[in-house]
């Protein structure tokens, strides 16, 4: 067995078109001493269809349940775990949690929900809004009406998010008591997620003059509609907000390095997906197939130094993963991307509510036609809309905004074929089976 110990840091939300820009020095020194993937892909669009992908090598489509994770799936987690490694989640992502059955595999489980629920039920206005949550569902306008008054009440009220801290505190806490085991942690920084709150001192650093009153404005109607000088804001505060991620991560990285053990680390850092800024008429995360939705940073510390720019994508982790630790395992089919050189077809697909967004738990039947999937080489981009039953197609070499949905019938059935085998593979839970010679049309 491997000595090495390996730790998945996930960013939710974090753009790579966001780094290199001056808020995300920690990231950026650790990227420059990496193996940098730059065509680096989700399998879904949101956290509960990217996280199952990211773990399991799997589709979540591929599951009678597409809200909870799929426990009759092997995960990297259940495998490292097995093979002797101690594991460890540190969640603030509410999707993520044991409710959800993402504690498979792991010796301990933080979710820091409790503290979170436990306050929402000591008010009236938390208790209705559970009330309705649980009765009328969180899709229903009396919800949505809660939600938005929950915004405006935010106006009023000084707010700094500060989770990153809680998550590194308790890191540094479990690794005191489990270093001397080889280990394995997945965290994830939900701080880059609207809402934007950062503490102050890095909305400065960022740009002094936005003032308290438009930061909470900003992010009081940022579901909504925002001018164009309003998105230029919550760009701004999105930066805000990666740049405190990055400050708690180079002081996770420092304490890796006074615990004498960073050099035997394998440091991961990704992204569950990206994030929209008015691209496509939209904002935040939703059940859309662009690439800034889909396209995420992946970098790999202490696993060598290379700049990759071949297409990957994340449900290739496990495998990767396991070979880097010299661990074997049949469980997960795809390539190790550290020494994979040729591009792969990307596919990403997701179930989706009404508000395209996750499908809550037992809403599943209702839902269960709305699904949409894209293809992507490096050409093109496929995709379809089985819910609105609609199709686009864009040429991502002479259009790589995805701004001109073209009509090319060669190229539509071609693409069309391929997700049609990709669909039937699913179903039949066979490895996928992919057209044949497709070099004439330039995939």
């Amino acid at each position: 067995m491997s000595e090495k110990n390996l730790i998945l840091l996930v960013i939710d939300c974090l753009r790579p078109d966001f780094l290199g820009k001056g808020f995300s020095p920690t990231i950026d020194k650790l990227s420059s001493e990496g193996v940098v993937f730059n065509n680096a892909f989700v399998n879904g669009p949101f956290s509960p269809a990217s996280y199952v992908s990211m773990l399991t090598s799997r589709s979540s489509l591929e599951f009678n349940s597409i809200s909870k994770y799929p426990v009759q799936a092997s995960s990297l987690s259940e495998e490292l775990n097995c093979a002797g490694y101690k594991t460890a989640c540190f969640s603030t992502n509410a999707w993520i949690s044991p409710h959800f059955g993402y504690n498979v595999g792991f010796d301990h489980f933080e979710d820091f929900l409790e503290k979170r629920s436990d306050a929402k039920k000591k008010n009236i206005f938390g208790k209705f809004d559970r009330f309705v949550a649980l009765n009328l569902g969180k899709e229903s306008i009396i919800s949505q009406i809660i939600k938005r008054v929950e915004h405006i009440k935010n106006l009023f009220k000084k707010i700094e998010r500060r989770e990153a801290e809680l998550v590194v505190k308790k890191m540094f806490d479990w690794i005191e008591q489990n270093k001397e085991s080889p280990f394995f942690i997945w965290s994830i920084f939900m701080d880059v997620h609207a809402p934007h709150f950062p503490p102050q001192e890095f909305v400065t650093a960022v740009d002094k003059n936005i003032s308290e009153f438009s930061k909470k404005k900003v992010n009081a109607f940022f579901s909504y509609k925002l001018n164009y000088k309003e998105v230029e804001i919550a760009k701004k505060l999105y930066s805000a907000s990666l740049l405190y991620v990055d400050n708690q991560i180079n002081k996770f990285v420092e304490f890796l390095k006074s615990q004498g053990i960073y050099k035997n680390t394998i440091l991961i850092i990704t992204a569950d997906h990206g994030y929209e800024f008015m691209e496509h008429t939209g904002l935040g995360n939703k059940a859309k197939m662009y690439d800034e939705m889909l396209h995420v940073p992946l970098i790999f510390v202490n696993a060598g130094k290379k700049v990759n720019d071949s297409l990957v994508s994340l449900k290739e982790l496990p495998k990767t993963i396991l070979e880097l630790l010299n661990l074997k395992s049949s469980n997960f089919g795809d390539r190790n991307i550290i020494t994979a050189e040729e591009d792969e077809i990307i596919y990403s697909e997701c179930a989706y509510s009404d508000t395209r967004g996750p499908v809550y738990l037992g809403e599943e039947k209702k839902y269960e036609k709305n699904k949409i999937y894209s293809i992507r080489t490096r050409k093109w981009k496929y995709i379809k809309d089985f819910g609105k039953d609609t199709e686009e197609l864009y040429d991502l070499e002479n259009d790589p905004n995805e701004k001109i949905n073209l009509y090319n019938e060669q190229v539509l059935n071609k693409l069309r074929q391929i997700l049609e085998n990709h669909i039937s593979a699913q179903v039949n839970q066979k490895t996928d089976i992919l057209a044949d010679a497709i070099s004439d049309i330039n995939l």
